[in-house]
Formats: structure tokens, sequence, C-alpha cells
């Protein structure tokens, strides 16, 4: 089983890319973690399609969200030598707070 649950603030802006060629839009962002009383880790999140279009409309920095995921492991060739990403692609998300205008 492939899942992710991550607990946190969004702590970037929503880079929202609009889908091109029938390729569905993504949404990135990070959210900060944390683990310590005075300590995060700042986990990378991509959104696609209707996810990542209510991301957009509904996400700002310092949000609180839950987040259900799964781990995508990428490579990529640069100078002859492999990279390898990991990144955190969206199931779900849960909106815990208010958004900031909201009374």
């Amino acid at each position: 089983m492939n899942s992710v649950n991550i607990v946190g603030r969004i702590a970037t802006d929503i880079y929202h890319y609009d889908g091109e060629d029938e390729k569905p839009s993504n949404a990135l962002f990070t959210v900060a973690v944390n683990y310590a009383e005075d300590k995060a880790d700042f986990i990378r999140v991509t959104a696609f399609g209707s996810q990542a279009d209510n991301n957009k409309k509904h996400l700002a920095k310092g949000r609180m969200v839950a987040i259900e995921a799964e781990i995508k492991t990428s490579r990529k060739e640069r100078d002859g030598e492999s990279e390898f990403f990991q990144d955190i692609v969206q199931r779900r998300i849960r909106y815990l707070d208010k958004p900031q205008d909201s009374k």
C-alpha cells in the first residue's frame, strides 16, 4: 500500500499550471509538518486536474490542511548522472480551518 498522510500548514503560495494538449492542470505547494516543538519538515505536494483547480481557489499560505497522498518516484538524467526525485501526489485534501478572509 502506497499511502501517506500529512497534517500541516501551507508554507508557500500555490503554483498552478493550466494543462496543455489534453494534459491535466497541476498545482504545486509546500506543507510545513511539525515533528518537534520547534522543528518542521517542508514537504512538496503536487495535485492534478480538478484537485489542482480547487487548491488554486481555496488554498493560501498559512491554511491548515490534512492530505492523503501517495509517493511517486522519478529519475532524470542530468550531465550524465541520474537524479532521483520523490513527490507526494495528493489524493484527497481536507481543509482544517477557514480562509483568513472568512468571518
